[in-house]
């Protein structure tokens, strides 16, 4: 009883330990948010805790165009989750049950797979000089079509998991009542794999949500999203300005801190889908 009573106390200990390394940065940045530069930068109020304020708040919210910037983060977010979603939830449902040769199948999800693991910088370019021709360059609109472009291989990948553990037997029945492909789906199939339904919709909104190469690229003054925002108004001057950026880091963790304790179990249950491939 004494050994298994130390086991458990070094369990706790460890853990403790690691909340206390990850989480003390993230604490720290989002006091600052609560602090003047003079505050911050002066060695004696580095742990206090005295004299927050509202004040650099303000100051970001009346001139820096914070409400532009957070607005445009979550349209693009949002936009490019919904259409991510609404088009990767039947391919990956074909891919999962329509009938194919099993090497087919595999190739195809293979497929869809290593279209994800293309690194964005690679194309970067290439996209910049096609979305000038167009007039998708600098626009909302562009910055959507590129985060749904880079996040549905990654989606139909993961959601195919899903649906393959959904009983063949009931998808059967389902066609012996008389239902259509789109009934299956949709009255069938979806409500049966819930869970990871979710849990893709929300990996794929906080890719969408902290992604910055392509809207540093992309992106100018009136598109720009939260992750560009921080990276340009912290650093003036060549001084890192800590109260700006302890307020575009509160802002930023805010909706992921929310999702994942909202979605926890869908999330773990997302990330534990490997072991059901075939």
């Amino acid at each position: 009883m004494k050994s298994k009573g130390i086991i458990i106390f070094f369990k706790y200990f460890i853990l403790i330990s690691i909340l206390i390394l990850f989480l003390t940065p993230i604490i720290y940045q989002v006091i600052n948010g609560f602090k003047t530069e003079g505050q911050i930068y002066d060695p004696k109020q580095i742990a206090s805790f005295n004299e927050l304020s509202l004040t650099s708040w303000k100051e970001v919210v009346e001139k820096q165009h914070f409400q532009r910037y957070l607005i445009n983060t979550l349209i693009a977010s949002l936009s490019s989750t919904f259409i991510v979603m609404l088009l990767a939830i039947p391919a990956a449902y074909g891919l999962a049950k329509l009938k194919m040769a099993k090497r087919m199948r595999n190739n195809l999800s293979f497929e869809f797979l290593s279209m994800r693991m293309l690194p964005g910088i690679a194309v970067i370019i290439p996209i910049f000089v096609i979305y000038k021709k167009i007039g998708l360059l600098y626009t909302l609109p562009g910055l959507i079509i590129l985060y749904v472009v880079f996040n549905i291989p990654l989606a139909v990948w993961l959601l195919e998991g899903f649906f393959r553990e959904v009983p063949s037997e009931i998808i059967e029945a389902a066609r012996i009542e008389g239902c259509t492909s789109r009934q299956e789906l949709t009255n069938v199939a979806i409500p049966l794999s819930g869970p990871g339904i979710m849990s893709v919709g929300i990996l794929t909104f906080i890719f969408t949500w902290n992604e910055y190469m392509f809207a540093s690229i992309i992106t100018n003054d009136a598109t720009r999203t939260m992750p560009v925002w921080a990276a340009y108004t912290t650093y003036q001057h060549f001084i890192i300005n800590y109260a700006t950026l302890g307020i575009a880091a509160t802002v930023m963790i805010i909706p992921v801190i929310i999702f994942a304790m909202l979605m926890q179990k869908y999330l773990v249950r997302g990330l534990s889908l490997g072991a059901l491939k075939e």
